[in-house]
């Protein structure tokens, strides 16, 4: 995945979604779920962003004597950067696409059709950002199994090897792999994932052998085969590249 520099890039909305990884983390997902190789389209959030903020209660306008605590405001689409904050909103209503459909070097003016004038191929469509906290280990680890990529801090784990985690390292021009010890005593991990509407849900009440729901006391090694099995498709990114 190319970093951020270059003269072409002069959006703050692409620089923010390659320093906080949104743009790895998406990337990661769709080749996770749907086996495609991308590079996310940041200025495809920017166009499909939302347009403001309108408070109302019970379905109806806020009444005159709280709307100047409950103010409605308008969103800018520019590339300042700030819509990017409703990119979960905006990943759920438009999904992402690649950038070579609509590119990251310079902002959309329709986005019904890609550069080359063909329909754009969606991902990830009625997705959203799910955050998660106070987690340890293995909560991660089924974490793993169900959503394909999880982001801790500025990190994309995307799987582990006995007691080290897998993650995707961003460089200056693009992902390598790096392996980290996994600290089986905390239970402070917090990070994001992308749940797709296609992410399987698990009742390990009906399904109790499900490598999901199998404890890491209980079976670590089916989880991590498991682990390996999910996002194969993504261990071989490193020989690939999600070109802008």
């Amino acid at each position: 995945i190319d970093a951020p520099y270059g003269d072409s890039f002069v959006c703050a909305v692409i620089n923010q979604a390659f320093s906080t990884n949104l743009h790895g983390l998406l990337g990661f997902k769709v080749k996770a779920t749907a086996k495609a190789n991308i590079a996310p389209s940041a200025t495809w959030l920017l166009a499909n962003g939302p347009t403001g903020i309108e408070y109302v209660k019970d379905g109806k306008e806020v009444p005159a004597e709280l709307q100047s605590e409950f103010k409605n405001s308008s969103i800018s689409s520019s590339c300042k950067g700030e819509s990017i904050v409703y990119a979960t909103y905006t990943i759920s209503r438009g999904g992402i696409v690649d950038s070579s459909c609509i590119p990251n070097t310079k902002q959309p003016e329709d986005i019904t059709q890609c550069e080359d004038k063909s329909v754009p191929l969606v991902y990830l469509n009625k997705s959203a950002i799910g955050r998660f906290y106070k987690s340890d280990s293995a909560t991660v680890k089924q974490l793993l199994l169900r959503f394909g990529v999880v982001q801790i801090k500025e990190r994309l784990i995307i799987g582990w090897e006995g007691s080290n985690w897998i993650y995707a390292d961003r460089g200056t021009d693009k992902y390598s792999w790096s392996t980290l010890a996994i600290d089986s005593t905390t239970t402070n991990f917090e990070g994001r994932v992308i749940v797709a509407e296609s992410d399987e849900l698990i009742d390990c009440l009906i399904t109790p052998n499900d490598p999901f729901c199998v404890s890491e006391m209980d079976d670590q090694t089916g989880i991590v085969r498991a682990a390996f099995c999910l996002i194969a498709g993504a261990l071989i990114l490193p020989a690939l590249t999600l070109l802008l």
